[in-house]
C-alpha cells in the first residue's frame, strides 16, 4: 500500500479504446489495495474525463494522453486531448441539464465523484486533473 506508481497511456480519440484503460485504471488501483467504492468513483470520474476529451477535446486521427499516478493516500488523474477546432476552454462552474436531456452530465460526474478537479489548457487543448483522497 505504500509504493508510488505512475502509468501513461495513450490512446487513439475513438470509444472503442475506452474498455482496455478502464481495465488497465481498475487493475492499476486493485494492485496499491484501494478500497473498491473509492476505486469505482475513480474508475467512473476517469472514463468520463476520457471521453469528454474524445467526443469535445479531438479530431479523429488524435491521441488521448492520460497519466495515472496513484499512492497509498492519493490518485491522479490527468487527461489531455489535443484540441478540436472551435471548441472553448470548458467551466468548472457547471449547471445540471434539464432532466429530460440525455447528455451533459459528465462534468458533474467528475466533480462530485472526484476530491479536486482542475481544468487547464494546454496549447490548443484542455488537460483535466482529477484526486482522490483514499478513503477506508
Amino acid at each position: 500500500m505504500g509504493v508510488s506508481v505512475a502509468h501513461a497511456i495513450s490512446i487513439p480519440a475513438h470509444v472503442d479504446a475506452m474498455a482496455r484503460v478502464r481495465a488497465q485504471l481498475a487493475a492499476l488501483l486493485r494492485e496499491q489495495s484501494w478500497p473498491g467504492e473509492t476505486s469505482q468513483r475513480i474508475v467512473l470520474a476517469g472514463c468520463e474525463a476520457i471521453t469528454n476529451a474524445i467526443e469535445h477535446g479531438s479530431e479523429n486521427d488524435d491521441l488521448v494522453k492520460i497519466d495515472i499516478e496513484v499512492n497509498g493516500t492519493l490518485a491522479r488523474l490527468k487527461v489531455a486531448d489535443s484540441g478540436r477546432q472551435g471548441s472553448s476552454l470548458p467551466s468548472l462552474d457547471v449547471e445540471p441539464p434539464p432532466p429530460s436531456a440525455t447528455r451533459g452530465r459528465g462534468l458533474l460526474i467528475m466533480l462530485h465523484m472526484s476530491d479536486r478537479a482542475e481544468i487547464r489548457p494546454t496549447g490548443r487543448g484542455t488537460e483535466v486533473v482529477l484526486e482522490f483522497d483514499r478513503r477506508a
